[in-house]
């Protein structure tokens, strides 16, 4: 199985792998950057080449989020290349980390990768069968695909509404005295360093959490009231974040619901707006099934495109009305929040849309005989 990512985003790919239960590597190339999924009977079980030690994402990811330091990680990367050894094994030999703490920092790392790559659509990518691919792998992990994905969605989703209120890593945030007993151990662990004014990209290099995270969180506690920020310098760059740059980029300003604090920081979406993110992938992967087995003619990739396109909208819709607490008025109103396009009701083939009383519900009428209430 290879293709390219034009034709199937690598969200795609990837559910198509767990749903037909493969086992082998998965090797993505998009934006100078090679990936290899690992995959054991559609379980994602690692994300570290072993034959590009210099190059491993989990030294890249310690780095950036502070379980190492300057020195030690250009120790480590020395050694590494010197004696040809994984570096988790390292890490271990040297009680940098806890066998748990390492586990936890590969898990973090894997889920931000996916989420990180989770809307590229260049590049191309290629499927090597066997049990002969995982031969080799140590420090595995096994996570279901579709958990991985609609985690991934969720953040992709949320992430433009939390730059609206942490659009620049300079943001000065002021201390915390007092945490409440009712946040989850990551929110304490993170937001107890902040014993003094520490600028966002400070906690970040020195949180252990992705950087998603370590937003999310503050964001939230920014909300309920636990920190300020006392100074906000005019954003210069979005947090770096490459591979998504398109799907990140910072949205107008508009109306986001206040978080509210339960026993963790970390607030949960509406389930209609995961419904639709999981949906979209499933519904592009059976329809990729399809094309493949048509030789991938032209009608297979048109039916492709109009089918994603109208599951695509009827997200865009579900996601305006867990902003605004109804439906809009007019697609018109998708498109001035910036949750749609013109091309993507275009390619849906929408004919009529029509919202019902009090904002509750709507009909679309597409070309042909399809209707969506």
């Amino acid at each position: 199985m290879q293709g390219a990512l034009q034709e199937f985003g690598l969200a795609e790919i990837l559910q198509l792998v767990a749903m037909q239960h493969k086992t082998g590597l998965l090797r993505v190339e998009s934006y100078d950057k090679l990936l290899t999924f690992y995959f054991d009977k559609g379980m994602l079980v690692s994300c570290r080449d072993r034959r590009r030690i210099g190059d491993d994402p989990l030294l890249e990811f310690m780095k950036k989020t502070g379980y190492l330091d300057a020195w030690q990680t250009l120790h480590l990367t020395l050694e590494v290349e010197e004696n040809k050894k994984d570096v988790a094994d390292v890490l271990l030999d040297k009680r940098l980390l806890t066998p748990e703490e390492l586990r936890q920092a590969v898990l973090d790392m894997t889920q931000d990768l996916v989420f990180r790559t989770y809307n590229w659509k260049e590049g191309t990518y290629r499927f090597l069968g066997g049990d002969d691919s995982l031969r080799g792998l140590s420090h595995t992990v096994g996570l279901k695909m579709e958990a991985v994905l609609l985690e991934a969605a969720r953040r992709v989703d949320e992430w433009p509404h939390i730059l609206t209120k942490l659009p620049s890593p300079q943001a000065l945030l002021a201390p915390i005295t007092t945490l409440p007993t009712s946040l989850d151990e990551r929110s304490q662990t993170l937001l107890s360093k902040l014993r003094s004014p520490m600028r966002l990209a400070e906690l970040v290099a020195c949180g252990r959490l992705p950087e998603y995270e370590v937003y999310e969180i503050v964001a939230a506690a920014v909300d309920a009231g636990l920190t300020s920020i006392l100074e906000m310098p005019r954003p210069v760059e979005i947090p770096k974040a490459a591979p998504v740059a398109a799907a990140l980029s910072t949205p107008a300003p508009r109306p986001v619901p206040r978080r509210r604090l339960g026993l963790g920081l970390r607030a949960m979406p509406q389930p209609s707006i995961l419904f639709w993110a999981l949906a979209l992938i499933a519904l592009g992967c059976a329809l990729m099934i399809l094309g493949l087995r048509d030789g991938g003619s032209r009608a297979a990739r048109t039916e492709i495109e109009v089918y994603t396109a109208r599951a695509t909208l009827q997200r865009d819709l579900e996601t305006y009305r867990a902003l605004q607490g109804r439906y809009p008025a007019s697609l018109q109103e998708l498109a001035d929040m910036q949750l749609t396009s013109p091309s993507v009701v275009e390619r849906a083939g929408v004919v009529n849309y029509t919202r019902g009383a009090r904002g509750k519900s709507f009909d679309l009428d597409y070309t042909g005989a399809d209707k969506k209430r």
